[in-house]
Order: structure tokens, then sequence, then C-alpha cells
């Protein structure tokens, strides 16, 4: 069981329908849900279980991304590196360089779509609620881009060898 389930066991109210307000408030709110979720599934859990297994962070990714486009436009939370980084080692330990080139490149779209629509928020003179974020001074967000141009090498030294 997902410890949030347990959670949820834990400190479940008494039962009641909700009335209008609750389920407009609730359809209000769903969007600003922190953590993206697989299969209902948080995906900082499935992280730590199946860290070494490619297909699960692939997900996870998939999730981040989705769960990124799916916040109202000028509530975009900053989405988390790690997945795309744990993705990216996974696939060089693969020597799979076409998914680690494919993975950092849609982590560094993300992170510029991200910074850019922060920065028109800033310019209009929109209060951003939170200090700055800047993405790539973190050092995943670094690290995936610092890695990127290796991954391309090793591509195309792969795809050398490949037509030999």
């Amino acid at each position: 069981m997902p410890l949030i389930d347990y959670l949820k066991t834990l400190f479940k109210p008494a039962v009641k329908t909700p009335d209008r307000a609750e389920l407009a408030i609730a359809s209000i709110i769903e969007p600003f849900r922190v953590q993206a979720e697989v299969d209902g599934v948080p995906i900082y859990e499935l992280a730590t279980l199946y860290k070494h297994d490619l297909t699960t962070i692939l997900r996870c990714c998939g999730a981040e991304e989705a769960h990124y486009w799916a916040q109202p436009e000028s509530m975009h939370l900053a989405p988390s590196p790690y997945y795309f980084e744990r993705a990216a080692i996974l696939s060089r330990e693969l020597k799979d360089y076409a998914g680690e080139v494919d993975i950092c490149r849609r982590w560094i779209a993300l992170e510029d779509v991200f910074m850019a629509k922060r920065k028109a928020i800033i310019e209009r003179g929109g209060d951003l609620g939170s200090p700055d974020v800047v993405l790539s001074v973190l050092s995943r967000a670094r690290a995936i881009r610092d890695r990127l141009p290796k991954a391309e090498k090793l591509l195309r030294k792969q795809e050398a060898i490949s037509l030999e």
C-alpha cells in the first residue's frame, strides 16, 4: 500500500457527501496537486522503489511533463529534474545514447519553457508568490545540460561504428 493511502486511512474523516461548493473547490484545486503520479502512485515513491528500472523512470518523466502542462498557465510549479537525470544515467549505462540524448533534450525544453514563462510574468509586473526560481543553478538541472554534449558525441560515435 502506498504511504499516502496508509496515511489517509489513519486520518479518515467521517463519511459525508460533499456539497456543491466543496465539489467546485475540489475542481479548482485539483490542477495544483504538487506531485505527479503514475497509475495513482506518486512518482517519488516509484523512483525510490524502481530507481534502476529505466521503463519506470521514463514513465515518471512522462508523468512529470504531463503534470507540468496540466497546471494552470500562470501557476506552473517548477518541474523536478531528478527523474530526467536518472533516466539519462540509466540510458547511458545501457549504452542507449539516443535515449539519453532524447531525455536530456526533453528536460532542457521543459526547463526553457518554465524559465521563459517566469521571465514573462516578471516582465509584466506579476507576482510569482515565491522567490524567483532559476532551475539551471540546481545541480541536477545543470548536470543534465552538461551531459547532453557528451551523449551526442557518444551517439555519433555509436552511429559511425554501426555504419562500418
